[in-house]
């Protein structure tokens, strides 16, 4: 497409440095907070790298978060300086800045958006920005500019601070999801970083021939140890443009690995169903094809022999459906890998027989990322695989998943209290998920927190439930209910593209908000429902829904930056339609 460029190690190193030497002259000391709040692109590494090489800690801000929760995590980390992408998303954290900020370096001079925000900007330039603080603004590029001319004592002084740095040394504050609660603030060593990407770059057997295609949010642990690999193993990493692009890039770039979060392998998978809908015997070729190579796949995983018949078929099948559908990848990928929330079973299985390897892996904030991950050429879905080496991890009583290990974080910052409560005197961290181990690998049965008991005392699990229904072509967020209720019901977003196609059909009214009350619509989404029901124990059975006329949102409270559902908030938010539905507990 003509819109890629390269940079060579040097340039990259130098430019680290640069930020380093930078920080130095400022006084940042070791052990100094300095947050990073930037999309997925190379900046956002150099960066990174730059405030590690000065000894610094790096705190991981998401861009799709409001400011005040921005405000809120820069104070809580005391952070010296800000690396924002550009002025507009520098602009409300310098107005009134929290007090231990002193200056601010922007990615872009300029930033734009699609639509004008709250205060009817659609732009913003780095002067404009720089008229609106009395803190110092300055740009990245002018840091790069000033490396290159920088007088030799500086880059000694640089050296000798890297000298000091142990396994011990501070590294990253990563604010966690905050599922149960406010965002906490996860430290992770030097030692942290440097386990976890040993041990994934030798269990993954990644090496200098791979590539990655990195669309994840950097702020998000798990991709800021994809990322974090590359200089340990030398593979290649290409940053894509964003969302928007990626199933445009995919076959251009033909990465040989990737890693998402369960949100991705749901979009492919709906894209396909979505090609197919005006398509009834090439919906039913694809879906044969498919279910012959589960078949296939699931009897290479028990050792068994592949029939004649049945390899002959899967191999018309392959040769005319599968091969095609997989190019959408490229023709090098080797594995996907997927984390950060679990992935259905049926999903990963129907990835399978396409013919691309989906790993699982299990890990959270607190363990720098993966502390399990099903290895290359043994996926088995449902199941988040072995415990890297070096990890240790073993069940309480009640089944919850405990873990120790050199990538146990060294507690939540300024909060020893909290800290008490997960990580225990022998270093055990005690996760809150509760998990069953099957010939060695483990599988995540729930949340402790989130298991739900009805009032007829049966324990649901909503998590594997939620995600069954997300695989719906209808539906994009579930969020199942039944605390201390007789029945098990659930609140629905749906999935904008699917609906607004089905509506235009129709020629109906473009409008979630409109939509969700159209009868033939909601008999639709019950079909799926029932067909759910059908799969499912009775007292884990969908007896009553509502579509929510807006897709769940980060900026409203009801997501995590990573996508997992903040149930306090949801429930909060959407009290009455949940009471709706139990009509009789008033």
């Amino acid at each position: 497409m003509g819109r890629w460029s390269s940079t060579t190690w040097a340039e990259w190193n130098q430019r680290a440095r640069s930020i380093a030497a930078f920080l130095l002259e400022r006084g940042v000391a070791p052990g100094d907070r300095v947050a990073l709040l930037c999309s997925t692109r190379q900046a956002w590494f150099e960066v990174d790298v730059g405030i590690l090489l000065g000894g610094a800690v790096t705190v991981s801000l998401y861009p799709n978060l409001p400011p005040h929760q921005h405000l809120a995590q820069l104070r809580d980390a005391g952070a010296r300086w800000i690396f924002a992408e550009n002025p507009l998303l520098a602009a409300p954290l310098v107005e009134a800045p929290p007090p231990d900020l002193e200056g601010v370096v922007v990615v872009d001079r300029r930033g734009v958006l699609a639509a004008p925000d709250e205060r009817g900007r659609r732009a913003l330039d780095v002067d404009e920005l720089r008229e609106q603080t009395s803190l110092p603004v300055l740009c990245l590029a002018d840091l790069f500019d000033a490396g290159r001319t920088r007088i030799p004592g500086v880059s000694e002084a640089l050296d000798a601070r890297i000298e000091t740095l142990t396994p011990s040394s501070p590294a990253g504050i990563v604010y966690s999801s905050g599922t149960d609660g406010d965002p906490k603030g996860v430290l992770l060593t030097h030692g942290n970083f440097l386990f976890e990407i040993d041990a994934l770059a030798e269990i993954l057997a990644l090496g200098p021939d791979d590539e990655q295609l990195l669309f994840l949010p950097m702020a998000h642990i798990f991709a800021r140890i994809l990322e974090m690999a590359q200089l340990r193993v030398g593979y290649l990493t290409t940053f894509s443009e964003g969302p928007a692009h990626l199933f445009e890039e995919l076959p251009e770039i033909e990465p040989t690995f990737l890693g998402a979060v369960p949100r991705f392998f749901e979009q492919f998978h709906a894209r396909v169903l979505r090609s197919l809908e005006h398509q009834r015997i090439g919906a039913m070729a694809t879906s044969r094809a498919v279910e012959l190579g589960v078949e296939v796949a699931k009897k290479k995983r028990r050792g068994e022999p592949v029939t004649l018949g049945l390899a002959l078929q899967h191999k018309a099948a392959e040769e005319l459906i599968l091969a095609r559908l997989r190019a959408a990848f490229g023709q090098r990928l080797r594995f996907a890998f997927s984390g950060g929330a679990p992935l259905a079973p049926s999903l990963a299985e129907w990835f399978g027989g396409l013919g691309v390897e989906v790993l699982e892996g299990y890990g959270l904030t607190e363990t720098t990322s993966a502390t399990h991950v099903n290895t290359p050429g043994r996926p088995m879905p449902g199941r988040v695989g072995q415990a890297l080496r070096g990890v240790e991890v073993q069940l309480s009583p009640e089944r919850e998943v405990l873990l120790r290990g050199p990538n146990v974080f060294a507690g939540y910052w300024n909060r020893p209290d909290l800290t008490r409560l997960v990580l225990d005197e022998d270093g055990w961290f005690h996760t809150g998920d509760e998990g069953v181990i099957e010939d060695g690998l483990l599988r995540i049965v729930g949340r402790k927190k989130e298991l739900l008991v009805t009032s007829g005392g049966h324990k649901v699990a909503p998590q594997p439930l939620e995600a069954a229904l997300q695989q719906s072509r209808w539906i994009q967020k579930a969020v199942v209910l039944g605390e201390g209720r007789p029945f098990v019901t659930a609140l629905l977003s749906l999935r904008e593209e699917a609906v607004e196609a089905w509506a235009r059909q129709r020629q109906l009214p473009v409008d979630l908000r409109e939509l969700a009350h159209v009868p033939e619509l909601r008999a639709a989404v019950q079909a799926e429902i029932d067909a759910f029901n059908g799969r499912v124990a009775s007292y884990e059975r969908i007896r009553g829904f509502v579509i929510l006329g807006e897709p769940l949102t980060v900026g409203e409270g009801e997501l995590t930056p990573t996508g997992k559902l903040r149930r306090d908030r949801i429930h909060e938010r959407f009290q009455r339609e949940i009471e709706a539905m139990y009509p009789s507990a008033g």
